[in-house]
């Protein structure tokens, strides 16, 4: 099974770069050419929270479904796929408190899609696509959680 592993630093306090990480709004910003619905109704998703992400690829609108079925609060969340195109999909996040900021760890552990042409793509384009996303994700919350813009998601 393939793994994706990243490992950023992030200036800025662990609880801020962990609820970041988890809310729902701000994952909307970070991935505007996808449809995504919460089913909790809540901006942080929290354990039990089930996300469905609707996006274009390959010329074929996909739909996964993720519930996030381990939460430890302030230090690691796990998603994993409920409903999609991969046989498996996890995602641990890790924040931990350094001196100057957080150390953000995350985990991807995935199989390719199911059918015999989905594993064949799967093999050459899903770690860069997949790696691709968490990047984008990673800097948007970089982005928020060391400027000011994390006040207006944090401070209601």
């Amino acid at each position: 099974m393939p793994r994706i592993h990243q490992t950023v630093f992030i200036e800025a306090p662990a609880e801020r770069v962990f609820d970041l990480a988890r809310h729902f709004t701000l994952y909307r910003k970070a991935f505007v050419d996808e449809k995504m619905n919460s089913a909790s109704g809540s901006n942080f998703l929290a354990m039990g929270d089930t996300v469905t992400i609707h996006a274009k690829h390959a010329g074929k609108l996909r739909s996964v479904m993720l519930r996030i079925t381990e939460m430890d609060n302030g230090l690691r969340f796990v998603e994993e796929q409920v409903k999609g195109d991969l046989i498996s999909y996890r995602h641990e996040h890790h924040f931990k408190q350094i001196e100057n900021g957080t150390i953000m760890i995350d985990y991807i552990d995935y199989d390719y899609p199911r059918d015999f042409a989905g594993k064949l793509l799967g093999r050459f384009y899903m770690k860069n696509y997949l790696e691709k996303i968490l990047l984008k994700r990673t800097n948007v919350i970089r982005k928020y959680a060391e400027s000011d813009q994390w006040k207006p998601l944090l401070l209601k």
